[in-house]
């Protein structure tokens, strides 16, 4: 069985190869037509890799995991706008945009040199989607920071999560279970025009990181206006989900099982938005990756539910990681020079993994 690094290498050179030697745009010329590009697509990525469903799903790593790493095999990718970065930022990280990503690791580095790549962002948020984003077309060995850099300087915090927190729709909690759709047979329309199912996946990866790339978050109060518009899926266990309740009319799907094309993914409208929430909206944001990907119409809300019923979870029922507290909190430095070239690989690290 091949072993994480060879799978990556082997998967990378593929990818490599249908982009070099059959652009996908040539594929738009080609007779052979795919006439289910989600449906052929969601097969594809769950053959290769099944992130969503996956044991490394959320790909995150904590501040004091990324302090510890400074200087070794990594390599930082600061995903905020240019003030932002300029304004201070991890030694070592380079500045760039969503849109330039997958160029810059298809043209500019080889990724797999890197023991990891770490993305990060204000929240952690936008560096789950992106690290969501490109491990389905392969990169295994990307991170996203948990928190964002609210977690690795308390000066960033004050501006960030210190002030989302919330409890204001903890006396309106629902405890009723809401049942899924009907399981059936309606994929969501992509129409790329590719020939190969790993073309469809390197054309929709792009297309979600460009520069008019519909945003993907949504804040609860703009949800909670009207919620009978959307399809809303609460991602977490189904104890936690009726004990601790959840938004009014909420529908729990079990995380790294239930949307799965074998398990409940038929059963999401593909005429209907649908807003995805977890704990502090981290592993909603890969989600709802995955669901785009595939052309759902989906949203994270951002914060997760830390944004409306903080307290709740900061009971026993929920795990440090899930809420935004003082233990994410810390003071490691910043740069604010010159932005740096891209790190150079040194030692070898060992992997992260976390819950939302």
């Amino acid at each position: 069985m091949l072993n994480k690094s060879l799978f990556l290498n082997v998967l990378i050179a593929f990818l490599l190869f249908v982009v070099s030697c059959s652009n996908p745009a040539s594929d738009q010329n080609k007779t052979a037509v795919i006439e289910n590009e989600s449906k052929e697509l969601a097969s594809w990525l769950e053959k290769n890799g099944n992130y969503i469903a996956s044991a490394e799903v959320p790909a995150v790593i904590s501040a004091g995991e990324l302090y510890s790493l400074l200087g070794n095999n990594i390599l930082l990718i600061d995903l905020r706008d240019a003030e932002q970065y300029a304004a201070g930022y991890i030694d070592g990280a380079i500045n760039l945009g969503t849109d330039k990503v997958i160029d810059f690791f298809m043209q500019r580095i080889d990724p797999a040199s890197f023991e990891k790549i770490i993305f990060v962002d204000n929240r952690g948020q936008l560096s789950a989607y992106v690290t969501s984003v490109m491990r389905m077309i392969g990169y295994n060995n990307v991170f996203s920071l948990r928190f964002g850099m609210s977690s690795w300087n308390a000066g960033f915090a004050a501006a960030g999560w210190d002030k989302v927190i919330g409890n204001e729709l903890t006396d309106k909690l629902d405890y009723e279970s809401h049942a899924k759709n009907p399981k059936g047979n309606v994929w969501p329309k992509l129409s790329t025009g590719a020939s190969r199912a790993s073309s469809i996946a390197l054309l929709r990866a792009q297309q979600l990181l460009s520069k008019d790339a519909p945003a993907f978050l949504m804040d609860y109060k703009d949800l909670m206006k009207n919620p009978s518009a959307y399809y809303i899926i609460n991602y977490w266990p189904e104890e936690q989900y009726l004990k601790a309740g959840h938004l009014p009319g909420a529908i729990q799907y079990t995380p790294k099982v239930s949307l799965q094309s074998n398990e409940d993914l038929l059963t999401l409208p593909v005429d209907k938005p649908i807003v995805v929430y977890c704990y502090t909206g981290q592993h909603a944001a890969n989600v709802t990756a995955w669901l785009r990907m595939l052309g759902y119409d989906a949203h994270s809300l951002i914060y997760g539910s830390n944004a409306f019923m903080h307290q709740v979870l900061t009971g026993p029922a929920f795990a440090p990681s899930h809420y935004w507290g003082d233990a994410h909190k810390h003071n490691f430095p910043l740069s604010n020079s010159a932005a740096p070239a891209a790190a150079t690989n040194t030692t070898e690290n060992k992997a992260a993994k976390g819950g939302c």
